[in-house]
């Protein structure tokens, strides 16, 4: 093994020398009775303790057997110093049991064989002293003693870094997601953290490994084409980065929709040596949107006949147009108060013989006392002359009360010609039949 591999990546809390902070970084606190000492390992075992060590960059151990309980036997003085704990208070909180340390929360580490089948990488929540949760990275690798048994060795990360991510992520409820390359450019590997895991109801690596098929498989067919399109342009310099709104399929095979934001760092000759994302769930959003979207279609086709739709504030005077094409009364619109574009509306468009009804219909002193008395939508139909054709339409006024004490009104003027004609057309079939059923 190579010292300096180790050595570089050590912690110093007592300024000891490189070769002692070596020897002190392997070595590990035997979990039976008495007050600790070191342990004595044999060359394999020692071998596996350093590479589960080198494998996660500077880290705290655990060691362990494989009985029901999954005991834990041996912890570093370096792992004690991270959770700040002494060693007869680590024994207290853990129980010297894998599954009390970690918790029932994650099934990866209390049920032996799950964990037996695990090898590689996990993320895990543990507890510092005071009860601070400390988010760790974790490699898992087994090896033999020399009296035959199987042990289990567990190397545990902190990365203060990632620590401030997940805090991040959390509170914007994301998922984080890396993917590197190797010198010419090529796919090395990808890591999803744990936020990432559970947004699509996975728990670990051991259902979620860090590869590209874990979520590959899970996107949806018809959104597969243009991600995949979109990840390795971005990869490859075509564009700067990428947002863009997919379906995902979760651990219950239930599709979810998700906003996925990537950005590549590169290498000075252009390669891509890194690209990061965040992941959203935006199932609210979309269904917010596809509820908006069919109320605007159903807007649209239900006021397709309306010639004017306006909100009017009753304390202020004002109006807002609601049409999104040009109203009736656009060409008035910019350069009237409510009072002057009512005034507009009867004496230039109203038949003169409905002038009288429209403007009690429109004076605030009738809206107000009927407002008072509890009455909350006013209708009224009158014709209008529009060139020289005669309209009918129908005016409804609905009284609206916001949570802030506004108060204000929707007006709609809705073309209801063609409706009062087929009216009369039925009520002139019925007069008929009526007349046939006396005549019989």
């Amino acid at each position: 093994m190579d010292h300096e591999i180790i050595e570089q990546v050590l912690y110093d809390p007592t300024g000891s020398t490189r070769r002692d902070q070596l020897r002190r970084i392997t070595m590990t606190y035997a979990l039976g009775s008495g007050e600790g000492e070191w342990m004595k390992t044999s060359d394999k075992v020692n071998a596996a303790l350093r590479e589960a060590l080198v494998a996660n960059h500077a880290v705290g151990l655990l060691a362990g057997t494989y009985d029901e309980a999954l005991t834990i036997t041996r912890v570093s003085d370096y792992l004690l110093h991270l959770l700040d704990y002494s060693l007869e208070e680590f024994r207290e909180i853990s129980g010297v049991s894998l599954g009390t340390l970690f918790g029932k929360k994650l099934p990866l580490f209390s049920d032996r064989e799950r964990f037996a089948s695990f090898q590689g990488r996990a993320e895990a929540v543990l507890a510092m002293k005071g009860g601070l949760p400390l988010k760790t990275s974790l490699y898992k690798m087994d090896t033999v003693r020399e009296d035959g048994e199987r042990i289990w060795i567990l190397s545990v990360q902190v990365n203060w870094s990632d620590q401030n991510l997940e805090v991040v992520t959390h509170t914007l409820h994301a998922g984080f997601w890396y993917t590197d390359y190797d010198e010419e450019g090529k796919f090395k590997g990808i890591v999803y953290n744990q936020a990432f895991r559970q947004m699509l109801g996975f728990q670990d690596e051991s259902d979620f490994p860090n590869t590209w098929e874990a979520w590959a498989d899970l996107v949806h067919p018809a959104d597969a084409p243009r991600v995949f399109r979109n990840v390795e342009n971005v990869a490859w310099g075509r564009m700067p980065r990428f947002e863009m709104d997919y379906r995902v399929k979760d651990a219950s095979g239930v599709y979810h929709w998700f906003r996925d934001n990537a950005e590549a760092i590169r290498r000075q000759d252009g390669t891509p040596r890194r690209m990061a994302g965040v992941f959203f769930n935006i199932d609210e959003e979309k269904r917010l949107e596809q509820k908006q979207l069919r109320s605007d279609a159903f807007h649209r086709a239900f006021t397709a006949a309306n010639l004017s739709e306006y909100y009017v504030d009753l304390n202020e005077g004002t109006f807002t147009s609601l049409k999104e094409d040009d109203s009736l009364f656009a060409e008035w619109e910019t350069d009237s108060s409510w009072k002057e574009l009512v005034k507009i509306y009867i004496d230039r468009f109203v038949c003169e013989e409905d002038r009288t009804a429209m403007a009690l219909l429109y004076s605030s002193e009738y809206l107000l006392r009927q407002i008072r008395l509890g009455n909350r939508e006013f209708c009224l139909d009158c014709r209008i002359r529009i060139g020289e054709d005669i309209r009918w339409v129908r005016n409804t006024l609905i009284y609206d009360e916001g949570d802030d004490g506004s108060t204000g009104l929707l007006v709609f003027v809705r073309d209801i010609t063609e409706a009062k004609k087929e009216a009369e057309r039925i009520e002139e079939l019925t007069h008929k039949k009526d007349e046939i059923d006396l005549l019989l």
